[in-house]
């Protein structure tokens, strides 16, 4: 891909948050990524235009500082955002990809200078031979937690917007609402998976709730009280069209929320 006019630039599109083994390709969310060459900068323009064309709910632009270390943001189709999961994991592992297709020795731990301070992710190859990776991200708690019926009037209205319309709160669908104003993350806490599993919330209808910049990103959640695998506590989806993205097949930002509202609900820790 050429941008700028003038430089020629490889991406390359990596699916991250998927279980090792073979038959898991086209499974997790995909991210695009881009490697810039030592020293190399582009016109902001032109990493929102190679953002928008490559059509993933992010992608990550790594710039090289030294070995293990990179400068790192990340671009949805329309706007620059503060912090990505699955992006960053799709950097590293393209990343351990490169160093090994020009046989350089391949770190076990990467550091991303990012707009959300470093952020470190660590590959443990003794689980398999692709190797485990460990992400270090910060905990962004909720630092306002209603129930429904007292939910201020912007929460509603995205509420409603995404098919839950309050008048239904007595027949079991939310249980409560949280918000984290620094990672500007609403929860909609619910009580059954099904209910989620069945929102299909017009995404002009949701952006169109939601006008005063509090959020920029909705889960819809519930906990897992009775669940067949331990390691599986939450079932949740993302939706944020204020950033370009009608829903996020697994977002990882949502979780630096999602991990300490759970925390506080069953007393481990996040």
């Amino acid at each position: 891909m050429s941008a700028n006019g003038m430089v020629s630039l490889p991406v390359y599109v990596a699916d991250a948050f998927v279980s090792s083994g073979s038959n898991n390709n086209f499974t997790g969310n995909p991210a695009g990524v881009v490697v810039l060459p030592p020293g190399l900068s582009l016109r902001e323009e032109a990493y929102r235009a190679i953002a928008a064309e490559l059509r993933h709910s992010e992608t990550a632009f790594l710039s090289p500082i030294s070995t293990g270390r990179y400068a790192l943001r990340w671009f949805t189709p329309t706007n620059e955002v503060p912090l990505c999961g699955h992006a960053t994991l799709a950097g590293a592992r393209c990343s351990d990809d490169l160093n090994a297709s020009t046989g350089e020795d391949t770190p076990e731990r990467y550091v991303f200078e990012t707009a959300s301070g470093e952020l470190v992710v660590t590959r443990d190859s003794r689980v398999d031979a692709q190797g485990l990776y460990w992400l270090e991200f910060p905990r962004n708690p909720p630092e306002d937690t209603w129930q429904p019926d007292s939910s201020p009037r912007w929460a509603y209205d995205i509420i409603s917007a995404l098919g839950l319309p309050m008048d239904q709160v007595a027949i079991s669908r939310v249980t409560e609402v949280a918000v984290s104003y620094k990672a500007k993350k609403l929860l909609v806490i619910c009580r059954g998976i099904e209910g989620i599993k069945t929102l299909q919330p017009d995404e002009r209808t949701l952006y169109n709730s939601h006008r005063e910049d509090i959020i920029r990103g909705v889960s819809v959640m519930c906990y897992l009280e009775q669940r067949q695998e331990m390691t599986t506590l939450v079932y949740s989806r993302y939706f944020a069209p204020w950033n370009g993205i009608p829903e996020d097949p697994v977002n990882g930002s949502s979780h630096t929320v999602i991990a300490p509202y759970i925390s506080s609900v069953i007393g481990t820790k996040g």
